[in-house]
């Protein structure tokens, strides 16, 4: 969608969601508890830049998707896609339908993306459904990749 636009800026992130998207977006830098509840209440999905390990930035940084959904229960949950943590239950070595690990909270998820559950937030980007806001149809469409087949993880 977004070709080579983005870059490794996550504000290029929000900047694109912002001039080339309908979706409602929303973002943080903050690491405290009450504001990524607040947050974790009002959208769908987020976009989360964390450092790998909260108390050494050296250890990298990397982007994950952590999507809330409510379970067969009604209890809402967090998955988190891209941060190579699943239950491979079939020991085919990769994550299927399944197999994600959920967690009770957004900022749970988020320590537990991280190495040795220690993940500490550079951005969350909370993003929802699509307002019935008009966009520019000739550059909304950005990209000249060739459609690939869609992984699970």
């Amino acid at each position: 969608m977004a070709g080579a636009k983005l870059g490794t800026s996550p504000m290029a992130i929000v900047d694109f969601l912002e001039d080339y998207t309908n979706y409602n977006i929303e973002y943080t830098t903050s690491f405290n508890s009450w504001d990524i509840m607040e947050i974790s209440e009002e959208y769908d999905t987020f976009i989360v830049e964390i450092y790998n390990n909260g108390d050494d930035v050296t250890d990298g940084m990397h982007y994950v998707n952590i999507e809330k959904k409510t379970n067969e229960n009604g209890e809402v949950k967090y998955i988190v896609h891209n941060a190579g943590k699943y239950e491979d239950k079939n020991n085919n070595g990769r994550c299927d339908e399944g197999e994600y690990y959920e967690y009770d909270s957004l900022e749970e998820a988020i320590h537990r993306a991280g190495y040795d559950n220690n993940g500490q937030t550079v951005i969350i980007i909370g993003i929802d459904d699509p307002t019935d806001v008009e966009i520019n149809e000739e550059e909304s469409i950005i990209t000249d990749a060739p459609d690939k087949e869609e992984k699970t993880c």
